[in-house]
């Protein structure tokens, strides 16, 4: 397989997503989100000290894997239907470029795109944040997992935008398709699907099924081992411990997630190669 081919492919997908109108709004909120803006403002106004702050980085933790998504969600849908739409695509395919190539080019374009977004953001945000101490006790060397946590959970979603840019005939349907593919999986599945299978299987059972079938909620998972015993961890958190250790525990949280990356670029592929163009 050309690098070459896969190397231009990427670095013109990341010019395009940086221009992004979407990328750089959902952007300065994500920075803003992590900077935990809400809390800060209510510590000017007296009604709780700093010393406070670092105890809501949980919070902020998950709502920066889930809002980090939805940003990959939408700037990784209009990947492939744009091109299709601005007849940029054919001419693309008339190179000496194999379909292949140009899902991958696009995947890394956009993978590294997004990894800039969330180091920038969640490495420069949450230091202030969290502050000194805290990032002393937690461990320098697990903060930078953190880190990569969040680009692991951001490379399944954008196989999962990939895969939805693929199959949608126009933007508004690729973005209608990412909002619900997050909505799903942040709101639905949780409130809907875990309620149904607590009620059909045993709750052990469930709580495994919750996990591994919900890529975010692996992400977040992961992200509470890691910075435990800082933060309180999660329920999912306290089921992996049981069962598996903490040790444990990173081995099947980590296949899930490798599982969750691969299996929408290899259906993006096939089902690339499928269309005609």
């Amino acid at each position: 397989m050309p690098v070459s081919s896969i190397l231009a492919i990427a670095k013109k997908e990341f010019k395009e997503s940086i221009s992004n109108r979407w990328f750089l709004v959902l952007s300065v909120i994500f920075f803003l989100l992590i900077l935990q803006i809400p809390y800060i403002v209510l510590m000017l106004l007296g009604f709780f000290s700093y010393s406070n702050i670092p105890g809501k980085t949980g919070i902020f933790l998950a709502h920066a894997i889930s809002f980090g998504g939805l940003i990959t969600l939408i700037v990784g849908s209009l990947s492939i239907v744009t091109e299709k739409e601005q007849d940029t695509l054919s001419f693309l395919l008339t190179q000496p470029i194999r379909k292949l190539e140009i899902i991958i080019g696009k995947f890394f374009g956009l993978l590294l795109v997004i990894s800039l977004m969330m180091g920038i953001g969640f490495g420069l945000a949450m230091l202030p944040s969290i502050g000194e101490e805290e990032i002393i006790s937690i461990g320098f060397l697990n903060f930078i997992y953190s880190i990569l946590v969040m680009v692991g959970s951001a490379s399944v979603m954008i196989g999962l935008a990939i895969a939805i840019s693929v199959i949608s005939a126009s933007r508004t349907m690729a973005v209608s398709l990412a909002l619900f593919t997050w909505l799903f999986f942040t709101l639905i599945y949780s409130s809907g699907f875990l309620g149904y299978m607590l009620i059909t299987v045993n709750e052990t059972q469930a709580y495994f099924y919750f996990i591994f079938l919900n890529p975010i909620e692996i992400s977040n998972t992961i992200m509470h081992l890691i910075l435990n015993p800082i933060l309180s961890p999660s329920l999912p958190a306290r089921f992996m411990v049981n069962y598996f250790g903490i040790g444990g525990s990173f081995v099947p949280l980590g296949i899930g997630l490798l599982i969750w990356s691969a299996a929408p670029i290899v259906f993006s592929i096939i089902e690339f190669y499928s269309r005609e163009y």
